[in-house]
């Protein structure tokens, strides 16, 4: 085999592995910013109003008598496109300090136009996405499909997409009972077959040029 036909086959064969490999061609995001807002006293006690929560109350998600707590993450949208899958990697935990008040937590996630800072505006903010129910005094890495609100927050233009943790309604129970405690988050997008498509027609055009040159 010559060496030009050599060159040929090696071009067409990285052609048809990046082809075949598009289904699998997916991309990590992690989240610009994380932050928990608090509507309840501030720290001294002294007014009841809402402020960005201090890291001692990051990540919780909770509703009590005294104050709620959610907790959001947002996500750039520069360079984003339409997905055929985009998966959303959550690790929570669910914890329940006093037993009397039942064996399981249930919270929200909802989606939100982000800003891609903390933002008290954000509060309360957001299309329901699910509702998700977990056993107490457990750890969970939960596995959303959240292809839809990307989407759409594609379409729309938005800058960020938001996810928003918050607890549905009040219990009855008392600060830090029935609480979720959020941990990580992660985005995997899964782009449109085209894309790669291009990569290759790309290849083939450049290996073209490269044997008219010679």
């Amino acid at each position: 085999m010559n060496g030009r036909l050599r060159s040929r086959v090696a071009l067409y064969t990285a052609v048809a592995a990046t082809l075949l490999l598009a289904p699998t061609m997916t991309h990590a995001l992690s989240p610009i910013v994380e932050f928990s807002l608090r509507d309840g006293p501030v720290p001294n006690g002294t007014a009841d109003t809402l402020i960005l929560a201090p890291d001692t109350n990051f990540g919780r998600v909770f509703q009590s008598s005294i104050f709620d707590a959610e907790t959001y993450v947002e996500f750039s949208l520069a360079g984003a496109s339409i997905a055929p899958e985009v998966r959303l990697a959550l690790g929570v935990s669910a914890t329940d300090i006093d037993l009397v008040y039942g064996e399981s937590k249930t919270f929200q996630l909802s989606t939100y136009a982000g800003s891609g800072t903390a933002s008290l505006d954000a509060f309360g903010l957001g299309s329901l996405l699910q509702s998700i129910t977990l056993p107490t005094n457990t750890v969970y890495a939960l596995d959303l499909d959240v292809t839809d609100a990307w989407n759409d927050a594609v379409t729309a233009g938005d800058s960020h997409l938001g996810i928003r943790l918050h607890d549905p309604v009040w219990t009855g129970t008392i600060i830090g009972t029935g609480t979720v405690i959020y941990g990580s988050s992660e985005l995997t997008v899964v782009p449109e077959p085209g894309t790669a498509l291009l990569v290759g027609l790309g290849v083939v055009a450049l290996g073209a040029h490269r044997r008219r040159r010679a």
